[in-house]
């Protein structure tokens, strides 16, 4: 924020376009747009992003156990961490929203076989390499698509999502609302949100849109992540 807000500062000294200044900051509420807006943010060939990612091109954070931990060991300690606290059972219904490629999707898959994961984007080719990459691995337990996709009325044992916070606050919680009431009774979800983007206030939020039938609570708080569990009761 403190770079944002010097260059902010010094705008008036740039020759600088303000209207697509401001489409970079404020992202659309319209979904069409928002397919294009995600489109032109990853689909630009991995060459770049292996630039400065791992080998497993995770966009997202890792968990560095040591100060000598490289990239790739954190996306895979990440990983780990999060199968070891999810207490997966054989049968669940599993959703990952916002599944990007299948990262987190493919180890569920493969953590348990018997359980169906629904890997969700509105990006078409995140869509195409999640069902690709499962392919690769025999995961025939997963089933990559948009919302659309997800028959209607099916409820999960398990959400799991590092939300879109960007996207804009209305729009985030018709999303979060869209999903979070699938939950089966007694099944969680865990959010991954930064602090400084609003965690603790959606948690506060969550609690009241969600109503007695749920409890919001900080699962687990580290390096500026939170990780928000939302419990549907028996």
């Amino acid at each position: 924020y403190e770079t944002l807000n010097l260059f902010l500062g010094q705008i008036d000294k740039f020759y600088t376009d303000r209207w697509k200044l401001r489409k970079l900051m404020f992202t659309s509420g319209d979904k069409n747009n928002q397919k294009r807006e995600v489109s032109s943010h990853y689909d630009i060939g991995n060459d770049f992003y292996r630039l400065w990612l791992d080998e497993t091109l995770s966009y997202s954070c890792g968990y560095f156990k040591e100060n000598d931990t490289t990239l790739y060991e954190a996306q895979c300690c990440k990983v780990e961490r999060i199968l070891e606290k999810l207490n997966l059972k054989e049968g669940m219904t599993l959703c990952d929203i916002g599944c990007g490629w299948g990262a987190i999707s493919l180890a569920l898959a493969l953590e348990s076989p018997e359980a169906s994961v629904y890997a969700i984007d509105v990006n078409e080719r995140a869509i195409e390499l999640t069902q690709h990459n499962a392919e690769l691995n025999g995961c025939t337990n997963i089933h990559a698509g948009e919302a659309a996709d997800v028959p209607e009325g099916l409820e999960f044992e398990l959400i799991w999502s590092n939300p879109p916070i960007r996207i804009g606050k209305q729009e985030l919680h018709t999303l979060l609302m869209t999903w979070l009431p699938r939950l089966a009774p007694d099944g969680y979800a865990y959010l991954v949100v930064q602090k400084n983007l609003g965690s603790d206030s959606l948690m506060r939020w969550l609690a009241q849109a969600l109503g007695s039938t749920f409890t919001v609570a900080k699962y687990a708080s580290s390096k500026g992540y939170r990780v928000i569990e939302v419990h549907r009761l028996p």
